[in-house]
């Protein structure tokens, strides 16, 4: 859900924090929003590691903020790689059965910024992995317990 309010953990809401910028100022509301949603009592929440708008995938003042993101997401409760990524990239044709197509974003996989950074968030990545059965016990105590 892109938002919940008072009483959402009742249902097992896994929110997310929508469609933030992509810039440090974004990041720093995000580490805000989601020990809020943590003091609610919603216990899966996520955010668009690197926000969603915006970042070119050439840019290395992007790839700094991503890495930053990414390395806090490993241990938010959901890890979401999400985000309408700088170039656009045009479709092939304009038109298809008569349907207009629009442009997309860039590629958003752990491998689109390069060697170095691929490496840098593989190895989060793995640090993640690490903490699966610690992950799934705190998701089942949730689940179980309402625990956030």
């Amino acid at each position: 859900m892109r938002c919940s309010w008072a009483g959402s953990q009742r249902y097992g809401v896994l929110a997310w924090s929508g469609d933030v910028h992509s810039s440090f100022h974004a990041f720093r509301n995000q580490l805000a929003a989601g020990l809020n949603m943590g003091l609610a009592g919603i216990p899966w929440w996520t955010t668009d590691i690197g926000g969603f708008q915006g970042g070119n995938i050439h840019d290395p003042a992007f790839h700094e903020l991503l890495i930053r993101w990414f390395q806090w997401a490993v241990f938010c409760p959901v890890l979401r790689m999400h985000g309408y990524r700088e170039p656009r990239v045009q479709p092939p044709e304009s038109y298809r059965n008569g349907i207009p197509q629009c442009d997309s974003g860039s590629p958003n996989e752990l491998w689109s910024y390069g060697e170095e950074n691929y490496a840098i968030m593989q190895r989060w990545l793995e640090v993640r992995e690490s903490l699966r059965p610690y992950i799934d016990a705190l998701y089942d105590n949730a689940y179980r317990h309402g625990d956030p």
